[in-house]
């Protein structure tokens, strides 16, 4: 899932710190449920091109893509060419950064009130509580696939790039979160417990 170079990806997650540092900015719970809708986006595109990856290896995917047919209006055939396992690639890429902004953002955050604290874990529980489990059910299924094109140790770097990416995100937010209401935190320790082991799962499978 992983793309080329993952120290580019970490050098923008440190320019965003940077940034961060010279320009301040007044963050709220807002601001971190966008960073949570970021994710969530991610992932969705994540689950589209991983459901339509089918194989092959990425230099001739890089080179030749996967032809598809359209016609257009006058029914004349249309020939292009997609290009599924790079975008799968990207879109890792994509979720890693909406990850690292939120990380930021979070640490330089003030301590959240009941109001603020439940606004967040409700967007955390109504999105990336579904699609990460739902994307890593998706990515398991294929499995034999990217085994086949001897793309599993990338998506098994992308994985265990996301669980570091979720639980220290997840870790600058509780810390942050009013923790007065029992049930209100473990709502939102059991969403967070439910996103990492299913991301471990997907990397107990290609680990295999």
């Amino acid at each position: 899932m992983q793309f080329t170079n993952l120290a580019a990806l970490f050098l923008s997650a440190i320019t965003l710190s940077s940034a961060a540092a010279i320009h301040p900015r007044i963050i709220t719970a807002d601001t971190i449920v966008q960073d949570v809708q970021n994710i969530h986006e991610g992932v969705l595109a994540n689950q589209a091109a991983t459901e339509a990856y089918e194989g092959g290896d990425l230099a001739t995917t890089l080179i030749e893509g996967t032809p598809v047919s359209f016609t257009d209006a006058k029914d004349h055939p249309i020939h292009i060419h997609t290009y599924k396992s790079i975008q799968e690639f990207l879109t890792v890429g994509a979720i890693h950064l909406a990850n690292r902004k939120g990380f930021v953002d979070a640490n330089l955050a003030p301590q959240f009130n009941e109001a603020d604290t439940r606004k967040i874990f409700n967007k955390v529980v109504d999105t990336v509580n579904v699609s990460i489990p739902d994307d890593i059910d998706i990515l398991i299924s294929k499995y034999p696939n990217f085994k086949e094109s001897g793309l599993q140790p990338v998506v098994l770097s992308g994985l265990k790039l996301l669980i570091n990416d979720h639980d220290t995100f997840s870790y600058a937010v509780q810390t942050k979160a009013y923790k007065q209401n029992a049930a209100l935190t473990a709502e939102g320790v059991a969403a967070v417990k439910n996103i990492h082991d299913a991301i471990q799962r997907g990397i107990d499978v290609y680990s295999a």
